[in-house]
């Protein structure tokens, strides 16, 4: 059986979320304490906050900054952190003085949204755009046991086709041992056979959110990426990886699934851990970074400043095309970023992916159909069927995965051939640019019979990566 998680409409935003970022500037250094605690603050966006959160309709306020300051006004202590002073903060930094404001009440984000607007100790509000799985699809699982339907090759197809064995085996190659990798997903199993000792850092919590998610990948997708990219090579087991980095892995999904559709609830991503483990890349000494989220809505002011730091810092981000070319190919993020280098899905014979979105932001492809990789070792699910008494709506029926190892397709199985590529790339030459690394992977890349000789197609980018031939170059 085979389940497509991303062929399901899901709204561009989410729909009671704002973020905002206060303006250091006009904000008193020092805040000083109201004598009532009932007092309402003196602006008309802050106003409108604090009357929302006293009658219930506020449910959280999480600064997106791990070392910010909160606010304790026994009435509305979420609001009062919006206006305290964060002065011991980097002022340049993208988090600071950012925070996400979450309601119980939809109808109230367009009123909130306008009175900000209009704030004179506001910087920008936003509403927050959603992010989900760059997607896979799988075999599936309804058996206890292993869904393992035969034991994956150590060097599977996808690594031959990149011509993976000649670039590791040249005498002149370094390996990626020094370069550090991070990967943002649902997370990994670092105690997986065949990633033991192979993930130098693994990070699911995060200061300050209400709900901190669990140690696990539940849906096992952080873990099969982290296979294809870094699985121990020639341990006598499971699946080689194309490298062995400083793999950094951090978990941006929460525990609860989220409904995304009508019949569909699903594990999507946090928006302060996506941001926080963006930020944590800005501060980590991240080289490079593995992403396979994507979602319809442009980046807000945040995020967007956050990729623009990265690759101003140097580190080349790698992100998945997305998997809704039957729908169009609608136009995804963050991979259409112009500081990512975006990747698509091909098979063995070369042709791109039935689900591999087209666009002219691609920048190449690289094997994504039918590979081999980890999965958790424990039960896990993707998501859940939704069911409905004729009330409200809530999760029904788990989508189970597979267990030790499973055959995915998808472009987030695309992607993390060309991360481990780039790894390798620095490796050998450490001074290259994200441009740099940009150029030498479409101009080394294999032209395929389906680009009928052109340079470049909104299919295929510049090409299907030729590890070979980019550590040649």
């Amino acid at each position: 059986m085979s389940l497509i998680l991303t062929c399901q409409p899901a709204s561009s935003h989410h729909d009671s979320m704002l973020l905002v970022k206060m303006r250091q500037s006009v904000k008193p250094k020092k805040q000083k304490r109201s004598k009532r605690q009932d007092e309402s603050p003196p602006s008309s966006g802050l106003q409108m906050v604090w009357a929302h959160e006293v009658v219930g309709l506020v449910k959280q306020i999480t600064p997106l900054h791990h070392e910010a300051r909160v606010g304790t006004n026994q009435r509305a202590p979420l609001t009062e952190g919006l206006m305290l002073s964060q002065e011991h903060l980097p002022s340049d930094h993208p988090l600071t003085d950012v925070h996400l404001i979450e309601t119980t009440y939809n109808e109230a984000i367009p009123r909130l949204k306008e009175a900000l607007e209009s704030d004179a100790n506001v910087e920008s509000v936003s509403p927050v755009p959603r992010r989900r799985l760059g997607g896979a699809s799988g075999t599936g699982n309804k058996k206890k046991k292993s869904a393992q339907q035969s034991p994956p090759k150590a060097t599977g197809w996808n690594l031959k086709k990149i011509s993976w064995p000649e670039a590791v085996n040249a005498t002149t190659v370094k390996q990626a041992a020094t370069v550090q990798v991070a990967i943002l997903d649902t997370f990994v199993q670092s105690s997986h056979p065949d990633l033991k000792g192979q993930v130098n850092k693994a990070v699911h919590e995060y200061k300050k959110l209400k709900h901190s998610p669990n140690a696990k990948d539940i849906v096992g997708h952080g873990t099969h990426v982290s296979g294809i990219l870094a699985a121990k090579d020639k341990n006598g087991i499971g699946i080689n990886g194309l490298c062995n980095p400083r793999l950094m892995v951090y978990k941006i999904f929460g525990d609860a699934p989220e409904q995304v559709n009508s019949s569909m609830f699903e594990y999507t991503v946090d928006p302060v851990m996506y941001r926080r483990g963006l930020a944590a890349c800005l501060d980590g000494g991240v080289q490079a970074l593995n992403l396979s989220v994507a979602g319809t809505g442009k980046p807000e002011p945040t995020e967007q400043k956050l990729f623009e730091k990265l690759e101003a810092q140097g580190v080349t981000i790698v992100a998945a095309m997305g998997n809704q070319r039957l729908q169009g190919s609608p136009t995804l993020f963050p991979a259409a970023l112009k500081e990512v280098i975006a990747v698509g899905a091909t098979g063995v014979d070369d042709e791109y992916a039935y689900f591999s979105n087209a666009g002219d932001y691609i920048s190449i492809c690289a094997p994504g159909v039918g590979v081999w990789s980890t999965v958790p070792t424990y039960p896990g699910q993707t998501g859940f069927f939704a069911k409905s008494d004729g009330g409200e709506t809530e999760p029904g029926a788990a989508i189970s995965r597979a267990r030790n190892y499973d055959s995915l397709s998808g472009t987030s199985m695309a992607a993390p051939h060309v991360t481990g590529a780039v790894a390798l790339l620095l490796a050998n030459d450490a001074t290259l640019s994200p441009k740099d690394v940009r150029k030498q992977l479409e101009e080394s890349a294999d032209k395929v019979e389906g680009m009928k000789g052109a340079k470049f197609t909104p299919d295929y980018g510049y090409g299907r990566l030729n590890l070979n031939k980019l550590l040649a170059s």
